[in-house]
């Protein structure tokens, strides 16, 4: 049994760790040097680990490195003000995205569905709310917001088009959606009937030339 091990197994007390993380810290009788040679795995992914990180590791008997769900870097370690990992590396994508699914699968396990929007409770709520306050079930009904996109369409015609068409060209590397291999396989699946898909296609981009040039 080397140094640590002793110390541990002697004054370990995870209720009180605080006075045996500090003696472990003066390194009386290389308590300290034994340990980070018991956590070396530590000094591959994290620049000089706090022994809070190491003790953590040791006392739980996981000899490897905790690693993100979500870009499988290393979980970022707090100190302060409760020593643990953060769920993720600690990137912003991927506390979001983290948070993001975290939030889909309880609504899921709870609702039945991803989103809050998506439940029937919330929509009647929202259709309620806008009754009451706006005299249209959705936002998108009042009139003064569609006169003022047919307002700004007017006037921005033929900058609106560039723009949508600059987007699916970097989206789906064509000027309509519909063009796209992978859209049009998914509309396909979409539609429960045996019209021809180019004759859609046609159709869809026809309508949408003439409504660009309205």
């Amino acid at each position: 049994m080397s140094i640590f091990e002793k110390y541990f197994k002697e004054k370990y007390n995870p209720l009180r760790p605080s006075t045996f993380i500090i003696k472990v810290k003066a390194n009386t009788n290389g308590e300290l040097d034994d340990l980070k040679r018991l956590t070396s795995f530590l000094d591959e992914y994290y620049k000089n680990p706090p022994v809070t990180q190491r003790i953590k590791h040791y006392a739980a008997g996981v000899f490897f490195v905790h690693k993100c769900p979500i870009c499988d870097n290393p979980l970022l370690y707090r100190e302060k003000p409760n020593p643990d990992y953060h769920k993720t590396c600690g990137k912003i994508e991927c506390r979001h995205k983290f948070n993001y699914l975290s939030t889909a699968e309880s609504m899921k396990e709870k609702y039945g569905v991803e989103n809050i929007s998506q439940t029937k409770e919330w929509n009647e709520k929202v259709k309620s709310t806008n009754l009451r306050k706006r005299g249209v079930e959705w936002n998108t009904q009042r009139i003064e917001l569609i006169d003022a996109r047919r307002a700004s369409w007017k006037e921005n015609k033929e900058d609106q088009i560039a723009a949508r068409i600059a987007t699916n060209q970097k989206k789906y590397g064509s000027d309509y959606a519909i063009q796209n291999k992978e859209v049009k396989e998914k509309f396909k699946k979409s539609i429960n009937n045996s019209e021809d898909l180019s004759d859609i296609t046609s159709l869809r981009i026809q309508t949408s030339k003439k409504n660009n040039e309205q």
